[in-house]
């Protein structure tokens, strides 16, 4: 049998109305982020928003790979 995670909201009604004889799975209860104690890890649920992985690193002062690269370009460069 097929099936399929939902998470969030993106392109979830078009997988619904695709999907034949198929299973889903909601993920969006497990929706939490564990940072350790010694901030090196952390346990991220499958429903879990970025913006909620982000906003509980942060508060532990750390951040995420995205927000350390540098832009592709930057304006005086467009």
């Amino acid at each position: 049998m097929a099936f399929f995670g939902r998470a969030g909201g993106h392109g979830a009604t078009e997988a619904m109305g695709l999907a034949r004889d198929a299973l889903q799975i909601d993920f969006r209860k497990m929706s939490y982020v564990e940072v350790a104690a010694d901030g090196k890890s952390a346990r991220i649920g499958g429903g879990a928003t970025v913006k909620q992985v982000v906003e509980a690193l942060e508060a532990v002062g750390k951040r995420t790979g995205e927000h350390l690269r540098p832009p592709l370009a930057s304006p005086s460069h467009v």
